[in-house]
Formats: C-alpha cells, structure tokens, sequence
C-alpha cells in the first residue's frame, strides 16, 4: 500500500513539475527573461526546489527510514499546489 501511495506521490510531484515548467513563460513575461515582480519569480523557483528536493528527499526517506514519511514526503508538492489552487495561499503567504 504504501509503495503504491510513493508511485502516485512521485507521479503527482512529476506532474506538479511540468506544471511549473509549463507556466514559467507567464511568470517570467515571455521568453526573453525575468522581467515580472521579484517575489513572483522567487516563489516560482522556491516551487521548482521544493518538487525537485520533496522527490529527491521521499525516495532516500524510502529506502533508509520508515516508508510512510518517504510517502509523506512525496504528497507534499501536490498538497500544496492544491492549497493554492483553492486560494489558502493567502493565509500562509501575506500579500
């Protein structure tokens, strides 16, 4: 059970991944560079280390601690994107 929660975990984050990747042209304001706000362009690359660490972290937690949290790990990015998809970013990023 848990093995299936990490592949569905480790899917989530690749997807939360190309998601990111996929709207980095509207954060940066085209292809020629970061012209948007700072904190927009800081929160975008804090999202791109978060998935990329949370991935990286989840699979070492797998094979060197207790399964669940290396599962736990891994739904965090998802989690998150959800949270702010729903607008709960505001409570935990001032504006």
């Amino acid at each position: 059970m848990a093995r299936a929660l990490l592949a569905f975990g480790l899917l989530a984050d690749g997807a939360c991944l190309a998601l990111l990747i996929g709207i980095a042209g509207f954060v940066f304001e085209g292809p020629e560079g970061a012209r948007s706000h700072p904190a927009t362009v800081a929160l975008w690359v804090s999202g791109v280390v978060l998935t990329v660490a949370a991935v990286i972290a989840a699979l070492v937690l797998w094979r060197r601690g207790p399964a669940g949290r290396g599962v736990l790990v891994a739904w965090i990015p998802p989690l998150l994107g959800v949270a702010f998809a729903l607008g709960l970013g505001e409570m935990i990023l001032p504006p």
